[in-house]
């Protein structure tokens, strides 16, 4: 029978009947089909993928006139038209990558052999693949609460080796909107401490993975921690008035366990106070030495904690 070469254009429409996809396509330019040429074998067609990866395989044909394939694509969420998305030059050529795909999205896939004169053969069975959805973040995730002003976030480094860094993230309370605050390299770290916090404030974080190929994780469970309140600062002060060439200033102790000393503040005039003593956490009375009479002065005692942080001044 003499070979007989048709010149086809035709729109192929992708049809579902009873849960099958039919070998039909849809291409906005002309399709030159080449009725003799050697059609892929559809059940050598296979695929595996990944979160944005779709990789292809799929059995070389003998055609002696085959000069490469073409690949297509559809996407199901959009137009379900399948768009020719690449050209292997090889008909030695068996596999194909396909990257940059959306998470956890249905695509459809074909394959056509390129013949020596420009015309393609029927393509493939259309076959669909899903991309996998977006990985979980770390296992584990907690926080270390009670420290100056800062808070510690600790973790245990994700499992997938494709993970590069973590952006550590913390709740903007008044907008309740989650806002980056560190990107941190490497898998392996598990750690990050956030600094420069105020005082006795719960703070709330979550961590998302990112993969070398910038894809981002889940965010992980969230965690919340506190930190450290000022101490409680002096009770009861008493300042004499009657004392010669001297004032004894007396309190009763801050009763917060890890305070270390007492910071004494004066003013001649009762406004623009400054540090003038720090003095033992042992000590409850102190004397300020004038060395002339008539002297009046304005005090003002605080609390110090083995962290550094300082109680509110009190009169």
């Amino acid at each position: 029978m003499t070979r007989l070469i048709k010149i086809i254009s035709i729109a192929y429409l992708l049809v579902f009947f009873s849960g099958c996809i039919q070998q039909n396509l849809m291409q906005p330019t002309k399709i030159q089909i080449d009725e003799t040429l050697e059609v892929i074998n559809s059940k050598s067609v296979k695929h595996i993928s990944t979160m944005s990866d779709v990789a292809l395989e799929w059995q070389r044909v003998n055609d002696t006139r085959a000069q490469g394939y073409y690949i297509y694509r559809g996407d199901i969420k959009t137009n379900n038209k399948l768009q020719r998305i690449k050209t292997i030059k090889n008909r030695y050529a068996s596999h194909f990558l396909d990257s940059k795909l959306k998470l956890n999205s249905k695509y459809l896939y074909a394959v056509s052999t390129i013949g020596n004169n420009g015309f393609e053969s029927r393509p493939s069975k259309t076959i669909m693949v899903k991309t996998m959805p977006a990985q979980k973040s770390v296992s584990f995730i907690a926080t270390i609460s009670n420290l100056p002003r800062q808070i510690k976030i600790v973790w245990r480094p994700h499992s997938n080796r494709a993970v590069k860094s973590y952006i550590v993230q913390r709740l903007v309370q008044k907008t309740s909107t989650w806002t980056n605050i560190a990107t941190l390299k490497g898998r392996l770290n598990a750690e990050y401490i956030d600094t420069k916090l105020a005082n006795n404030t719960v703070y709330m974080y979550r961590l998302i993975a990112v993969t070398f190929k910038y894809i981002k994780s889940l965010p992980s469970k969230v965690v919340q921690a506190k930190t450290k309140p000022l101490p409680i600062g002096v009770q009861e002060l008493h300042a004499t008035i009657d004392l010669a060439k001297k004032i004894t200033v007396k309190w009763e102790p801050s009763p917060t366990n890890d305070v270390v000393s007492y910071n004494i503040y004066r003013s001649a005039k009762n406004k623009n106070f400054e540090l003038f003593d720090n003095i033992n956490v042992k000590d409850t009375i102190y004397i300020d030495l004038i060395n002339k009479d008539g002297a009046a002065y304005f005090y003002k005692i605080t609390a110090v904690d083995k962290d550094g942080l300082e109680s509110r001044r009190k009169t």
